[in-house]
């Protein structure tokens, strides 16, 4: 008896995951892939992207790939930076739809049937999903993550805008977050790739390479859906909320966002930088010191460091505009 013709589906979704000296996490990462659920009727894939690791990355993607029977690839980017990395995952993919997440997230179970229900469903190209949080310890008394004084707000650790699906708006930060964001694969064709001087870089924080790219396809006339049930969790450990971590990440932040926007020469500026920003930096700094609850203490400080790095950008590009 003659065994019927094996068909070949189409692919349907690439996953592609970004990572830099992370194998531990990224182990995690992967072993959470293992309980999601894929119709079986549906070509997917997993493109792990290393930026140059230099721990045992390789190793244990190699490993997960040869134990497991989830479509994973791996590819080397030795050029830093992470918009670099996901340049060369859209450039590899081969799926109709693309998605984007990190290296230290998990899955929901539903997460894949949620990004294919919804391209199906809703006639829009880009989409984003839901990211929650998971405290390895208690939230410290100088943190708030909700209120007038959110410390997270705009971080990868939490993005819930809740349980509804709807069209982005300015109240859900405009635009989905790198971390939990997918796209019909024409939306980024035309779109074209992540900006290669935002985002982080190796040991150094950054970012905007997400808002950025999805900014210049809400100037194509496209729209943004939020997907409510495609979920990933966000493990938040105490390492990850120190002080100074979120100081110099919000620090360097700022001076992607700088980079990120069109240069504005008929600003009103002193040495370069818009005016503007010498008042609210002083303002920042005044509230940040007189301030005695701790939490509004440390989102003003966060303020305040954002500020300066916005300085120093603006001083900088100014520096090299008239220089040429």
């Amino acid at each position: 008896m003659q065994s019927p013709p094996v068909l070949k589906l189409r692919m349907k979704l690439s996953v592609i995951i970004c990572t830099y000296n992370r194998s531990v996490i990224l182990e995690k990462t992967l072993k959470s892939l293992e309980q999601v659920e894929v119709p079986r009727d549906v070509a997917w894939e997993v493109l792990i992207i290393d930026n140059g690791s230099t721990d045992n990355t390789s190793e244990v993607v190699q490993r997960y790939i040869k134990n497991n029977k989830i479509p994973v690839f791996y590819f080397l980017e030795a050029a830093p930076g992470k918009s670099t990395a996901l340049n060369l995952g859209i450039q590899k993919s081969r799926g109709e739809i693309i998605a984007f997440t990190d290296d230290d997230v998990l899955f929901d179970k539903n997460w894949v049937n949620a990004i294919l229900n919804a391209v199906s469903k809703y006639p829009y190209s880009a989409f984003g999903g839901r990211i929650i949080a998971l405290w390895g310890a208690p939230i410290p008394s100088w943190l708030s993550s909700d209120g007038r004084f959110n410390s997270l707000r705009g971080t990868v650790f939490f993005r819930d805008d809740g349980e509804v699906d709807r069209e982005y708006n300015e109240t859900m930060m405009g635009v989905p977050c790198g971390a939990n964001m997918f796209f019909r694969r024409e939306a980024i064709k035309s779109n074209g790739f992540f900006r290669t001087d935002l985002g982080p870089s190796h040991h150094v924080p950054g970012g905007s390479e997400d808002t950025e790219f999805c900014s210049r396809m809400l100037k194509l006339g496209r729209k943004f859906m939020y997907v409510a049930n495609a979920i990933i969790y966000h493990p938040v450990e105490a390492e990850k909320i120190s002080p100074r971590d979120l100081l110099r990440w919000r620090y360097y932040c700022a001076k992607s966002e700088v980079r990120a926007r069109e240069f504005n020469n008929s600003m009103n500026r002193i040495c370069g930088v818009p005016r503007y920003l010498f008042r609210q930096f002083i303002s920042n700094f005044a509230i940040w010191l007189m301030s005695i609850n701790s939490s509004k203490r440390f989102f003003f400080k966060l303020k305040t460091y954002y500020t300066c790095g916005e300085i120093i950008e603006h001083r900088s590009i100014y520096k090299g505009a008239i220089s040429k």
